[in-house]
């Protein structure tokens, strides 16, 4: 399996992209990999949306980012995301992403994942310049926000006093 990963990102140094059927195979294993391969698979999608004009077409690329930080498998993807903001990467400004950013803290009873874990997320997004301007503001992240503060509000206060430092 690791061959695979190397070969693709062997094809990724060329500057040209990724045929599509490789990234939807990507996108279907990546559910059932353990934390080192959904880590491989994480970089080879980061790579390509960065080299890609063909993102349009994938926008479960969006949601296997957010699965990820809802995972705790961070690395490089805070990077990624700043960076998608601040270029306008497509599979970033998809409105259903903060949805399921913001799905643990909005539901009036326990979520699987995590609430902490999804402050940690949120804050971290929010804390870059590209990510409160774009999430925070343009998508109406900060917005949706404080609408949750109705179910969770001990949450919402966390990720303010976060963002300001207290």
């Amino acid at each position: 399996m690791i061959a695979c990963f190397e070969y693709i990102l062997l094809l990724l140094k060329t500057q040209k992209p990724l045929p599509l059927s490789i990234v939807r195979t990507l996108l279907s294993i990546y559910p059932d990999q353990d934390c080192q391969n959904k880590s491989f698979i994480l970089t080879i999608l980061g790579q390509y949306t960065i080299l890609s004009d063909d993102t349009y077409f994938i926008p479960e690329i969006g949601e296997i980012i957010t699965d990820s930080l809802r995972e705790g498998i961070t690395d490089g993807v805070f990077e990624l995301i700043a960076y998608g903001f601040e270029n306008r990467l497509p599979f970033l400004f998809n409105r259903h992403l903060i949805n399921q950013l913001l799905s643990p803290i909005s539901q009036l009873e326990d979520s699987l994942v995590s609430c902490d874990r999804t402050c940690s997320v949120i804050s971290q997004i929010l804390f870059t310049w590209p990510g409160l301007l774009a999430f925070g503001l343009e998508m109406n992240g900060i917005e949706n926000l404080i609408r949750c503060s109705a179910h969770k509000a001990q949450y919402v206060v966390q990720i303010i006093k976060n963002l300001f430092l207290f």
